[in-house]
């Protein structure tokens, strides 16, 4: 605050001497030459305002902090909601693995392994690939002129594997 006040002193102190030396000496005025002046007002009421509204602003934060129960049982109290849902997320991350662990069987049971079956086919012809799709052949990869097809296994032909 003092800096700001200082600041507003020097710079209003320096404006005068920039007109002082701008002004014409009476030697000059003498002489005959031209007459110049600079005039400068400098309206510091909004920066007195400013000063005011810290002023005010720096009182509320010095109550606050004097205030043993003001800021400081703000933040006790927002800790110890903190800790409280760190627990129940704690408790929630349990509750969830435990689910986890639990049916981790079940599932593995209801989602059997999946096989393929596979064909490679050297042509590109796009009748031969239509006939494939219809099959229900998905292409995977093709390499130069090489194509590979796979499907899943049917569960009637349990001699491939």
């Amino acid at each position: 605050m003092r800096r700001l006040v200082v600041a507003v002193v020097l710079s209003a102190a320096f404006g005068a001497v920039v007109a002082l030396s701008l002004a014409p000496s009476v030697a000059q005025e003498a002489e005959g030459e031209p007459r110049a002046q600079l005039v400068a007002a400098v309206d510091v009421s909004p920066i007195t305002l400013e000063i005011g509204k810290l002023r005010a602003e720096l009182a509320a934060v010095r109550e606050a902090v004097a205030d043993e129960k003001g800021l400081r049982g703000d933040v006790a109290r927002a800790t110890a909601a903190v800790e409280a849902l760190q627990a129940q997320l704690k408790e929630l991350n349990e509750g969830f693995r435990k689910y986890a662990d639990a049916t981790q069987p079940v599932i593995a049971q209801l989602a059997p392994v999946r096989r393929w079956d596979y064909y490679v086919l050297r042509s590109r012809s796009e009748s031969v690939t239509d006939r494939l799709g219809r099959e229900g052949w998905e292409l995977v990869t093709a390499s130069n002129e090489w194509l590979y097809f796979r499907r899943p296994l049917r569960e009637e032909e349990p001699g491939k594997e």
